[in-house]
Formats: structure tokens, sequence, C-alpha cells
């Protein structure tokens, strides 16, 4: 697999391709509560915090962790200090979301200091389920033992664990200043993705996330290239937003996300309808995974709602990478699954028109050579998401940018795109 990683200003990208197929399309917006960051915050008001002045809403507070790492069943009065992870990050219409269950982890496990007990992934079979609970029967923290542990050595876990062992203090010593904020960042979507696909290839038009990674993964190459351009990622995205994805035997299945849950529809085409449910429960996961869907779904099979094959269908999404929690088969026959998740679908972090025509402006003077006086014309609406990012642009082309009111959109004073 090959991954591609761009960072500009308006946007970070990372995109996972297996041949030309999208895997992942990661779009991240910077923002100064990135999910998965651990903070230390004030209680301001109930179900309220405040993370480094940043109103948050409070969830999970049955349990919790102040400021020194101590567990409680109660969540602290106001102005009292607890460590918190974000799980929505703040937009425009929307507050920041944090859990006071926190949770580091990694291809192994998820340490969850808030919490007590050890616990090992169900979908791990005996023996191996018992040889992984007695190997860890001594310890006296809490953490999950993910289903990736299956198989794999025990002085491979041992360290992987001991590694968020010293995560975990890294945090409570930063926590000892009694200052709200970040604690510890999120891992980046490229380490993430590095850490969680066998990836062969890594390419990135970001020195910065390059000289970062290259210890630890020496076949990272920069770019010194817009990888949007040169790897035609517009197009890429595109393919990732489509609501109608082919399915190999002829049928399609469609995606259709809704303000109250995600919907899949599948059509068998010119095919039997077993063949394309059976292709469609291999795809819908990967179409999860690829458009960052979370939340609430329902998936309505092509044909006869034989409750008895809708169930063999249903293991097929349990097993898959995605993580699918599913519920039960409806009187309709219906399919329901949930998907735990913080992060903003794809169609939400890539936007609309406007959005999208603002980042490529950004990200085209961004790798540009240009001369001292540049105009950018295009619609106001796309010039005021634009000019935010004109302080640094500035600063790193040397010139003046000028913002001129336009019906189509155009950059002059470019020497190379």
């Amino acid at each position: 697999m090959r991954l591609i990683h761009s960072r500009t200003p308006a946007e970070e990208a990372a995109v996972l391709l297996d041949g030309n197929a999208p895997v992942l399309f990661r779009l991240d917006e910077a923002s100064d509560l990135p999910v998965g960051a651990v903070c230390l915050a004030s209680v301001s008001a109930p179900d309220f915090v405040n993370v480094g002045g940043v109103s948050a809403y409070l969830q999970d507070c049955g349990a919790c962790c102040g400021a020194d790492g101590q567990r409680s069943g109660k969540r602290p009065c106001e102005g009292g200090l607890l460590i918190v992870q974000v799980v929505r990050a703040p937009s425009e219409d929307k507050n920041a979301k944090v859990s006071a269950r926190a949770a580091l982890p990694s291809l192994y496990f998820v340490y969850t200091p808030a919490d007590t007990g050890v616990s090992v992934s169900r979908k791990i079979p005996e023996p191996e389920r018992t040889r992984l609970k007695e190997m860890f029967s001594a310890a006296e923290d809490s953490f999950t033992v993910r289903t990736a542990a299956q198989g794999v050595e025990e002085s491979v876990l041992k360290a992987d664990l001991e590694r968020l062992r010293s995560l975990w203090k890294q945090v409570l010593s930063r926590a000892a200043s009694r200052k709200t904020g970040v604690l510890l960042s999120p891992p980046s979507s490229v380490e993430e993705i590095l850490e969680t696909y066998a990836v062969d290839e890594a390419v990135s038009d970001d020195p910065e996330t390059v000289a970062g990674l290259k210890g630890k993964y020496p076949f990272i190459k920069h770019s010194f290239r817009n990888l949007w351009e040169t790897e035609g990622l517009t197009e890429v995205l595109e393919e990732a937003l489509s609501r109608t994805v082919a399915l190999p035997s002829g049928g399609s299945l469609i995606v259709e996300e809704t303000a109250a849950c995600v919907c899949f529809d599948v059509n068998a085409g010119g095919s039997s309808p077993a063949v394309a449910n059976a292709e469609a429960a291999r795809e819908i996961p990967k179409q999860v995974l690829l458009k960052e869907l979370s939340g609430q779904m329902i998936v309505d099979f092509a044909g006869k709602k034989d409750k008895r094959a809708l169930f063999e269908l249903a293991e097929t999404l349990k097993k898959s990478r995605a993580e699918l929690n599913v519920w039960d088969v409806t009187a309709l026959g219906l399919v329901e699954m949930t998907r735990r998740g913080g992060r903003k679908s794809l169609s939400e972090a890539a936007g609309g028109e406007e959005k999208r025509r603002a980042a490529r402006i950004v990200g085209t003077l961004w790798f540009s050579a240009v001369r001292e006086d540049v105009s950018v014309f295009a619609p106001q609406s796309v010039l005021a998401r634009v000019r935010p990012f004109l302080g640094v642009l500035k600063k790193r082309l040397g010139a003046h940018i000028s913002l001129i009111r336009s019906e189509t959109v155009r950059i002059e004073g470019v020497k190379d795109v």
C-alpha cells in the first residue's frame, strides 16, 4: 500500500491507496483541541469544562481522573481539575466534546487509566484468550488487550504496554502544573496509518512530517511539489466521496449520510441478490473506513429478507477492521449497527464547493514560486475563506497578496504552478 500526505495551512490530507483504489482519505483542519488530545480541564458548569480557554461539553463522567491521576467516581465541583480526552473538535456551530475516560490506544492495547481491571477482546478465541489473561493477571492498572495481540510474543506486548504507561506518566507530569490545556497531542494521521497498515511506500510534501518520522520509518520520502496536484488527489477525493459504489458482479451500493443515521442500500443490478449482498457485506466496512462514518447505521440488503441469511451477512460486518457493532435485524429486514467515532466524516471534513476552492487556492500558493505581487481572483464567498491564511502565506512567499472579487477563479503572479 502507498501513503500520500499533503499539508498546507488550510488542510492536511493523508491518503492510503491500494493500487489506485483509496483505502483511507483523512482530511484534517488545524484545531487547538484535536480529536484524541489528552487535556487538563477545569469544571466550569454542570456538564461543561474549560480547556485552555475553550469551552467543551463533558461526557462519560461516571469515572474520571484528577490532575494527580487519582481515580474517582464523582465529578469535581466547579473549579476542580480533571484529565479529559477530546472526542469532538470545536466547530463553527458546536462546542468541543470531551470524555472523562481518557484512553491511550496502541496496536495491541487501549490504556484506560480512569477505569479498573484488565479485559481481553472477545474476538480472541481460546486458548489464546486465556494466555493473554494470565500474562497480565498481576497488572494493577487498567487496559484492554486488542484483537491484534493474538499470537504476538509476550516481550513485544509488554514493551508496547510499557510505552503506554510511560505516556501516561508524561501526562501526569504535565498535569502537575495545574495549567489547563493540551497535555498530550494525538498521533498524526500519518503515524496512525503507518502503525495500523502495512505501508510499502510513503511520500509527504511537508518537510516537518518527514523529518519527524524518518528515523522510525526510513521509507518515507519528501516531495517538494504539491501532492494534491502531482498525485491527482482531487480526483481521488471525488471517488471517495461518491455515494454510489460499484460491486464486482454488476450491482451497486448506495451510501447516504443523513442527520439521523447512515443508510446503505444494496442493489443487485444484473446479479443475484445473494451474490450482491455478499459483496456488499465486504464493501460496507471499506466504505465506513474510507468515508470516516460513525454513529447509527442501517443496511437494506437486496432481495427477500431471509433472517438466517441476514444474520450471516451481519457476521461478516462484525468481523471487519471497521469495528462495527451490529445490534439486530429489524422486522423490516434492516440490519442495525453503530460505530464509535469522534472525527468528522469525510464529506463533513471536505465541506462544500467554496471550502474546496479556497483550499486549492491556498495549496497552490503554498507550493508556488511567485513574483512580488500576487492577485487572487475568486467569488467573495471563496475569498472570505482564503483571507484567514493571508498572514502565513505572505510570510512564506515574501509577497503582497491581493484578493479581488471575480466570478471566476484565477491567480496572477505565480511563476511556477
